[in-house]
């Protein structure tokens, strides 16, 4: 059975939020960070948000994906009724060929980048990610999560990818998101969300300072699995279907989330 693609439209309307998802996945993670997506989808739908995800995973010559969640639909998802529903990312999915006959250069390098990933840097991949989403799915407020492997203070080494082997260096990723603040125009990066370990460092805060109004990291390790992003964008949806939007409080309460699904990582020995 072939995998059907969605076209993607080339004349999008500018929604209030764009939602992006980082999986920096080309490693052992990817087979666990799988399910994190597969919450998002469950989220369901919310028409005053875009939300986009990048996913790379660990195989040699399986293809990175990048999926528009929930596109076409109408309505949040039927996770409600009385029979239970299984997400399937399929339909989701944005074909790299199509992305690079939309307008503008930044998607058109993207989804040509798409075709030869196991060659693409840590470094072009994310910067390359966030031209996309800028340029095709503008919007007034943006969040963005990566989600990896941390440690950059010292090792200087976020989101590593096997294949090639490369990672981001703090200084690069500041500039890589005050790029994407810049480029934006009017439009405010809101939060940057780092699900990584060791992420919450003031040398972090220092070289992302004005990138974005918020972050959210953790001092110490961060397991995967300890987001939830079910009820994380299900809040967001919630929260940004109301006018206007308490961005301050929305934030605070995301932290909340995740501070009180860590919680239970303790049964299994581990410091939540």
């Amino acid at each position: 059975m072939s995998t059907q693609f969605t076209n993607l439209p080339s004349n999008k309307k500018k929604k209030q939020w764009t939602l992006m998802f980082f999986f920096a996945s080309d490693n052992t993670l990817s087979p666990s960070t799988l399910p994190q997506l597969k919450a998002i989808k469950a989220a369901g739908f919310s028409e005053n948000a875009n939300v986009l995800v990048y996913f790379d995973p660990n195989e040699m010559g399986a293809p990175t994906r990048v999926f528009e969640i929930n596109k076409g639909q109408e309505s949040a998802s039927g996770g409600n009724s009385g029979d239970p529903v299984i997400t399937v990312l399929s339909s989701d999915q944005l074909d790299p060929k199509d992305l690079q006959q939309c307008p503008g250069e930044a998607t058109k390098n993207f989804g040509a980048s798409l075709l030869n990933t196991d060659g693409l840097q840590a470094v072009d991949a994310l910067e390359r990610y966030l031209g996309f989403c800028r340029e095709t799915y503008p919007a007034e407020h943006y969040m963005l999560f990566l989600v990896g492997h941390g440690l950059v203070v010292g090792r200087d080494a976020f989101l590593p990818d096997d294949n090639p082997d490369s990672a981001i260096g703090l200084k690069t990723l500041g500039k890589i998101l005050n790029d994407f603040k810049n480029k934006i125009g009017d439009g405010v990066l809101e939060l940057i969300g780092m699900h990584s370990c060791s992420m919450s460092a003031v040398e972090v805060a220092y070289e992302l300072k004005g990138a974005a109004k918020y972050m959210l990291a953790s001092q110490g390790l961060s397991f995967v699995g300890s987001w939830p992003y079910r009820q994380l964008v299900t809040k967001i949806y919630n929260d940004i279907a109301q006018d206007p939007v308490d961005v301050d409080n929305l934030v605070k309460r995301l932290h909340t989330l995740c501070i009180k699904y860590s919680v239970d990582f303790m049964h299994a020995g581990y410091s939540s």
